[in-house]
C-alpha cells in the first residue's frame, strides 16, 4: 500500500509539469484556433535561458526562473508575429494546414539551433531547488519535486484568476468565442494574440525549468518528449479546456507513474498513447468542455 502512494504522489507531481506545457497548448488552440507545435521549443529553449542566465550571470533560481519566463514569452511572440499570423485570419474560415505547418518549420528550426550551438548529449543544469523533502510516513516526497508542483500549482492559480478574475482575462475569452464580435465590442484582438502567445510560451518555459532543475540535466531534445506529452494531455483533457488540461496532465502522470512501477520505463510512452486512444474513443471531446 505505501508503494502505491508513492507512486501515486509521484505522479501527481510529474503531473503538474506536464499540466502547465498543456496549458500552453491549449490556450493557444482555444483563442488563435492554431496547433501550435513550436511550443515544445518553448521548453527547451526557456531551460536553456535559465542555464545561461546562471552559468553566466550568476543569477539564482527565482532570478532565472523570471528570466527563462520573459525570454520563452517573447520568442512566442516572435513565432506568433512571423510564423502564425501571416498565414492565419481568425475573421474567417482559413486553411488549418497553413499555420500548423508553419510552427513545425518554426520548431525544426529552433531545435536544430539549440543542436547546433548546445552540446547534443545533454549538459548538466546548474540550477536546483532548495526545498526540504518531506516524509509522510514511509512514503518520501523529493524536495525538487515538491517545489516544482508548488510552483506549478502557484502558475497555474493565477492564470485561472488572470482569466476569471481581470478585465484583460474577460477579453481573452470574449476573443476566444467569437473574435470579430470582440473586435466590434472594442477589443484589440491582435493585441489579444500577442498576450496569448507569451502566456503560453511562458508556461512552457517554466516547464522546461522545472523539469531541467528536478533531473539535473538539460538538452536540446528536453522539449521534444515534454512536449508530446503536453499535446496528449490536451487531447485528452479537451482541447481548449483549461481544467481538463490541468485533470489531464495528473491523470497521465499518475498513470505514468504507476506503470513505470508495477511494470517498466520502457512502457511509459506506449501507456500515454494507449490513453489518447482510449479517451478518443470513448469521449472524442475530451473530458471537459471549453472554457469559453
Amino acid at each position: 500500500m505505501e508503494f502505491l502512494a508513492q507512486q501515486i504522489i509521484n505522479g501527481v507531481l510529474l503531473g503538474s509539469t506536464y499540466a502547465l506545457i498543456a496549458l500552453g497548448f491549449t490556450l493557444v488552440f482555444g483563442i488563435l484556433n492554431v496547433l501550435n507545435l513550436a511550443q515544445a521549443e518553448m521548453v527547451t529553449w526557456g531551460a536553456y535561458a535559465a542555464y545561461l542566465l546562471s552559468l553566466y550571470l550568476g543569477f539564482s533560481f527565482p532570478a532565472a526562473l523570471v528570466g527563462a519566463i520573459l525570454f520563452a514569452g517573447c520568442l512566442g511572440i516572435l513565432v506568433e508575429r512571423l510564423a502564425i499570423r501571416p498565414v492565419s485570419n481568425p475573421f474567417k474560415e482559413a486553411e488549418q494546414l497553413s499555420p500548423l505547418i508553419a510552427t513545425i518549420g518554426v520548431a525544426m528550426a529552433l531545435q536544430n539551433l539549440a543542436i547546433r550551438v548546445f552540446d547534443p548529449r545533454g549538459t548538466p543544469f546548474p540550477l536546483a531547488f532548495s526545498g526540504a523533502s518531506l516524509n509522510l510516513g514511509r512514503v518520501h516526497v523529493a524536495g525538487a519535486k515538491l517545489s516544482a508542483f508548488v510552483i506549478s500549482i502557484l502558475v497555474m492559480g493565477l492564470l485561472m484568476a488572470v482569466l476569471y478574475k481581470t478585465n484583460l482575462g474577460k477579453k481573452i475569452r470574449a476573443t476566444a468565442e467569437d473574435p470579430r464580435a470582440a473586435l466590434f465590442l472594442g477589443v484589440n484582438v491582435y493585441a489579444i494574440f500577442t498576450i496569448v502567445m507569451f502566456i503560453s510560451s511562458a508556461l512552457g518555459g517554466i516547464g522546461g525549468v522545472l523539469t531541467a532543475a528536478i533531473y539535473g540535466i538539460i538538452s536540446p531534445f528536453i522539449g521534444a518528449n515534454l512536449g508530446l506529452k503536453g499535446l496528449v494531455v490536451m487531447i485528452i483533457g479537451g482541447v481548449s479546456s483549461l481544467s481538463g488540461a490541468v485533470i489531464g496532465g495528473l491523470l497521465l502522470g499518475v498513470v505514468e507513474a504507476l506503470i513505470i512501477g508495477y511494470i517498466s520505463s520502457a512502457y511509459v510512452d506506449a501507456v500515454a498513447f494507449g490513453v489518447l486512444t482510449l479517451v478518443l474513443i470513448a469521449r472524442p471531446q475530451g473530458l471537459l468542455p471549453s472554457f469559453k
